[in-house]
């Protein structure tokens, strides 16, 4: 899975965390070969990862009080 993903607010609208996902994607990947690859996301920043092949998987639910969706990445290369 991927943890929290998170840019600076002062370095925001640069392209950093699109250049962040394609990494963090990549390194998974390199590393450990998954067949998916799991996040929990704001529910607000979906069309961001689905950008990235990301797909919701589960319906919104709170978590700390804040809407999230479960997704899924599952265009891992075997």
């Amino acid at each position: 899975s991927i943890g929290r993903v998170v840019i600076r607010p002062d370095k925001r609208g640069i392209g950093l965390a699109h250049t962040l996902m394609e990494y963090s994607v990549q390194t998974v990947r390199e590393n450990w070969n998954p067949d998916k690859i799991h996040l929990q996301a704001q529910s607000h920043l979906a069309k961001f990862y689905n950008k990235h092949g990301i797909e919701i998987i589960s319906d919104v639910y709170l978590e700390d009080e804040i809407p999230h969706v479960d997704m899924l990445f599952t265009q891992c290369e075997k």
